[in-house]
């Protein structure tokens, strides 16, 4: 099994006050391995992450929405080589805060 070196870059840009899209962004593995490694992302509340995208080939996954309800949404990526999926990252979590009231459109983004 392979350990993902994880520094998650999470940048969301709001559709409207309601709706956001998500990028998410991650580091490749530090390790040498042998063989091609695709990443499957997961997104849910913190006890509860489910995968939602599988076979990425990049280090990077949009997510698109999102709702800006106040709920905290967390995102974790694993490595899949030849097969064999690694264990989960460490997670990276943000409150999807509503828009400032002086600055509709614009979400509130809390890193936790």
């Amino acid at each position: 099994m392979h350990r993902i070196a994880l520094s998650i870059i999470l940048s969301l840009v709001a559709a409207n006050a309601l709706a956001a899209t998500a990028t998410v962004t991650w580091t490749a593995p530090t390790q040498t391995i042998t063989g091609a490694v695709t990443y499957n992302v997961y997104q849910g509340p913190m006890d509860n992450v489910v995968k939602i995208q599988s076979g990425v080939a990049g280090i990077t996954a949009t997510v698109t929405g999102l709702v800006l309800d106040g709920s905290t949404q967390c995102w974790a990526v694993t490595a899949v080589v030849a097969g064999v999926e690694s264990a989960l990252s460490p997670l990276a979590c943000v409150t999807l805060n509503s828009a400032a009231p002086n600055a509709p459109g614009t979400p509130t983004v809390t890193i936790t």
